[in-house]
């Protein structure tokens, strides 16, 4: 986080330091410049919400209520996985943090940028603050750019006057003028580079939140795609329900769904098979349902108004 905070800072320090050279600017209205204040706030705002928040560590205190939000899927989360640090059973779509030192419900992953981890609880303002982020970056560019061009057009109306030739169009200028000025055309250089970044690392958050899924669970399904390649996964199906149902009210399973275990290349289950089901191999990933996924209406509403942990 402290990395993130040097360089907005010092970004912000180098764009209000070169602008007041540029003031007042005929590309630039009073509007513009109250929106400046604000842009600047709200990474730092974003971030405080984002980095403070409890992302849903899961303590012996509410660990019941963690193992009633989600169902084990018994494909990437099984009942009875105890975690090896925290001494209790994680609950579905749980996963450990070393650095946090604490199991994190509905986890995603660790993120350096605000140091915390992105779970159940702060998913939302984690994407606020990318969203922050981005508008940081476009109205950055946006501004530059508009001082540039207000640059080369007062210069344009009296080239004699600078000793340009009359051969030099307005978009060479342009960018001309653009590396003349070194703190304006790296100001432009780097939000041009960095808003790309965000924008793709945003796409892909809310494609994992269309799709019913998070970062550390899309890992855990490129694990079942790559066995299921080297014909490592099987199907059990049918057999008595108690072979899935568990006498403890604080376990939920989706008895729909059909159990999923893991072969060796002798043929050895990595779990206790159902009694009495039948087993076949797994030949594609469409044959395994995400439980998860409930619609993307629903899964942008689970992360907007999560459950109380």
């Amino acid at each position: 986080m402290g990395f993130y905070l040097t360089l907005v800072t010092c970004g912000s320090g180098a764009f209000v330091f070169e602008l007041r050279w540029h003031l007042p600017s005929p590309k630039i209205g009073i509007m513009e410049y109250l929106m400046i204040l604000i842009v600047i706030l709200l990474p730092y705002i974003t971030l405080y919400y984002a980095s403070t928040t409890d992302p849903g560590f899961i303590t012996k205190e509410n660990h019941r209520n963690a193992l009633r939000i989600y169902p084990f899927d018994c494909i990437i989360f099984h009942p009875r996985n105890t975690c090896r640090t925290c001494k209790f059973e994680k609950p579905a779509r749980s996963k450990h943090c070393s650095l946090c030192k604490t199991c994190v419900a509905k986890m995603d992953h660790h993120c350096a940028w605000i140091n915390n981890c992105v779970g159940m609880n702060n998913t939302r303002y984690f994407l606020v603050f990318i969203g922050a982020n981005l508008l940081y970056l476009l109205y950055g560019f946006w501004i530059v750019s508009r001082l540039i061009t207000g640059i080369v057009e007062a210069t344009s109306s009296s080239r004699v006057d600078v000793d340009i030739p009359p051969d030099v169009g307005q978009y060479q200028l342009w960018w001309d003028f653009a590396f003349y000025r070194e703190t304006l055309g790296a100001l432009l250089i780097l939000t041009g580079l960095l808003q790309l970044v965000v924008v793709g690392f945003l796409i892909f958050q809310l494609y994992l939140i269309y799709s019913g899924t998070t970062t550390n669970e899309s890992m855990k399904w490129d694990d079942v795609k790559e066995a299921i390649k080297y014909k490592e996964i099987m199907i059990f199906e049918g057999g008595p329900e108690e072979a899935y149902a568990f006498p403890r009210e604080d376990i939920i399973l989706d008895l729909r769904q059909r159990r999923v275990v893991a072969i060796d290349e002798h043929g050895r289950a990595s779990e206790q098979i159902p009694i009495g089901s039948s087993g076949r191999l797994v030949k594609h990933i469409r044959e395994l349902v995400n439980i998860y996924d409930r619609g993307w209406k629903n899964n942008y509403w689970d992360v907007w108004k999560p459950k109380k942990l």
